[in-house]
């Protein structure tokens, strides 16, 4: 936790000083993360995001004062399965090659710090539109595609907002990648032959 608020803080002086203006303000996120299941242990993840946290208290002081210049989101997750992955520990491989996850938003925001909830600008999603347990793509109204992870999470937003003390209440939920023909041989969005120009450059 530690070393991360160090990092942050260094990360915050660079690119979104406190007392920045205008072309200072080199960066407006600070994403804690990336597709989750990169972090073996979810008290690790915690620590970043609790580390990152202090940083901007630090920095800019607390956000109800409303001198953050960047917002703070938590990383891109994938909820389309609910931690079905027969491992005990989440790893780089996805299970040993499986691609059931350990990404479930509820594991990864589970902090013993209500405050972080309070200040957490978005949570970030990459709603790929795979077909289930597949790198497989299918068009985005398919009712089985992983593109509707999104409506997982937004559905789990809601369920967790808490007007009354303030958890989650002004959290957005965000989508950094989006794709409907991602797979391989192809790639995100692109046809698998090049196009052929005038003259063919």
């Amino acid at each position: 936790m530690g070393s991360f608020e160090n990092y942050t803080k260094k990360f915050i002086d660079e690119f979104a000083p406190a007392n920045g203006s205008g072309t200072q303000i080199l960066v407006s996120n600070f994403q804690v993360g990336n597709e989750l299941w990169d972090y073996p242990v979810k008290a690790d993840y915690h620590s970043l995001l609790l580390g990152a946290r202090s940083a901007f208290i630090n920095k800019y002081g607390e956000k109800s004062a409303g001198g953050w210049k960047m917002k703070l989101v938590a990383g891109a997750f994938q909820a389309y399965r609910d931690n079905n992955c027969n491992s005990i520990l989440r790893d780089f491989s996805n299970c040993g090659g499986a691609l059931e996850r350990h990404d479930f938003i509820g594991d990864y925001l589970e902090v013993a710090d209500c405050d972080f909830l309070k200040d957490l600008d978005a949570v970030d999603c990459h709603p790929y539109s795979f077909k289930p347990g597949t790198t497989q793509w299918t068009y985005p109204e398919d009712p089985n595609s992983e593109g509707w992870q999104i409506r997982n999470l937004a559905a789990w937003l809601d369920a967790n907002k808490n007007s009354a003390n303030g958890v989650l209440n002004t959290t957005q939920l965000w989508s950094s990648e989006y794709g409907y023909d991602s797979n391989p041989e192809t790639g995100v969005g692109r046809r698998p032959t090049r196009p052929t120009f005038c003259g063919d450059y």
